[in-house]
């Protein structure tokens, strides 16, 4: 609160949920601090993510969905964001991953779309399945840098927001110039 803080950012819930119910209360309750709750949709867990396996994806979705109707109801809650980074992945450089269709593409770029508009599609089913059980709170795209984002906003529509994750120094670099 010293620092000026109004909010904070919770990457993954821990499994005790009791306990991260009275962080979140606590925080707001006593400093008036809001949570942004979020899920990194298996992208920073071994093995590595699949968005293209209809498995991988209902795995996600489900945890997922248990958070949202597990905090729904917490008074300091801000808004929900779905991913860190997980946009990297469409590279293959981090993280990569494919499926039968996205290999059979010999054009590296193509491949590139393919996984992007797996991935973004994807976050817009759960942002619509989440919005069913809270239609309160918005919900956010957590996105490295300004990648992808013709993309995202091509086939995640249903995002409230953009949060992107940007490393370039005390006055953002030219993101802004960049974004333009």
């Amino acid at each position: 609160k010293d620092m000026g803080i109004n909010t904070i950012r919770i990457y993954q819930p821990g499994a005790n949920v009791e306990a991260v119910k009275n962080v979140i209360s606590d925080l707001y309750r006593l400093y008036g601090i809001r949570t942004i709750l979020g899920n990194w949709l298996c992208f920073w867990e071994y093995p590595c993510p699949f968005y293209g396996d209809k498995d991988f994806q209902e795995r996600v979705k489900k945890e997922v969905l248990e958070m949202v109707s597990a905090y729904k109801d917490e008074e300091g809650l801000l808004l929900w964001i779905l991913g860190n980074e997980n946009n990297y992945s469409f590279a293959g450089r981090v993280n990569p991953w494919s499926n039968p269709e996205i290999d059979q593409e010999p054009d590296p770029q193509k491949q590139m779309c393919l996984r992007g508009k797996i991935y973004y599609s994807f976050v817009n089913e759960l942002i619509k399945e989440i919005k069913n059980i809270d239609p309160f709170h918005p919900v956010a795209l957590g996105n490295g840098e300004l990648v992808g984002l013709e993309m995202a906003n091509e086939f995640c529509p249903q995002a409230d927001l953009v949060a992107c994750i940007i490393y370039r120094g005390k006055a953002f670099g030219n993101i802004f110039n960049s974004l333009r």
